[in-house]
């Protein structure tokens, strides 16, 4: 596998514009990468009436919270979803909440509490949701558009992605920026995000495939996921150890149950 540092981002970037069509660039991505992940189904996600589709989701390290959205006329609302990651039995529900898309949902430990990403139309603001009830405590505005977020313990610290691309930037404990990243830009659909002490994990829609980066920023590794049934990867989550990605079902005539799969890594 070729090896990448920060600042390779830029002409990597450039090869894929001039290649142009999305199989070329998954090819040629491919020469980043030595894993590809297998999803083997966990559970189906419970469904709540009037809330069809799966968008944002993180974890506790113990429960897995899902945003369930709805469309309407006047824009977007969520309920949050407390599941037991083992079964997927339905453990609690939130209200309907005004968190518009509900991108992402990470765990900050450190103040116990659910960050919530609303992204468009609201992009700047940050739902806080107590864990054991699944109320809004606060909604903070972080002056900065993001589509996704997670926390390390480790280092007590965010990393978001910036909202009109793939870049991402690292966030103090109180949301200041530290510092910004240049992504390698696959030119598919961001989704969420997760993290460990070591690594950041986006999960893009498309070709369906993880990019993962160290703290520092530099590329790591191009990872393509199969998620068992024609559908689009929302959100991913590490309970000791192994991955959760959670995804839209699509079917024929409309969207399916959302299922949750483990990811199980295999050399390329």
């Amino acid at each position: 596998m070729k090896k990448v540092t920060c600042d390779m981002h830029v002409a990597i970037n450039q090869k894929i514009v001039e290649l142009g069509d999305g199989k070329l660039a998954d090819a040629f991505l491919r020469e980043y990468s030595d894993h590809v992940g297998e999803g083997h189904l966990q559970f189906s996600i419970p469904q709540i009436e009037g809330f069809p589709a799966l968008q944002g989701g993180g974890t506790d390290g113990k429960y897995l919270y899902y945003a369930l959205v709805k469309t309407t006329a006047e824009g977007e609302t969520s309920t949050i979803v407390k599941l037991d990651p083992a079964s997927g039995v339905l453990l609690a529900k939130s209200k309907e909440l005004t968190t518009n898309h509900t991108n992402d949902i990470t765990y900050d430990s450190a103040r116990d509490r659910l960050v919530v990403v609303h992204n468009q139309p609201r992009a700047t603001l940050l739902s806080l949701l107590d864990p054991a009830t699944l109320e809004v405590t606060e909604v903070v505005d972080i002056g900065m558009q993001i589509f996704c977020m997670t926390y390390n313990a480790k280092r007590n610290c965010f990393a978001v992605g910036k909202s009109g691309g793939q870049d991402f930037a690292v966030l103090d404990a109180n949301f200041k920026k530290i510092k910004d990243c240049t992504a390698v830009c696959t030119r598919y659909t961001t989704q969420g995000m997760t993290s460990d002490d070591d690594f950041l994990y986006f999960v893009q829609a498309g070709k369906n495939v993880i990019m993962k980066y160290d703290w520092d920023g530099n590329f790591v590794e191009y990872l393509p996921i199969d998620i068992r049934k024609k559908g689009e990867p929302e959100n991913l989550s590490f309970i000791d150890g192994q991955l959760y990605v959670a995804y839209n079902v699509y079917l024929e005539r409309g969207l399916g149950v959302p299922e949750v799969c483990k990811m199980i890594w295999k050399q390329k």
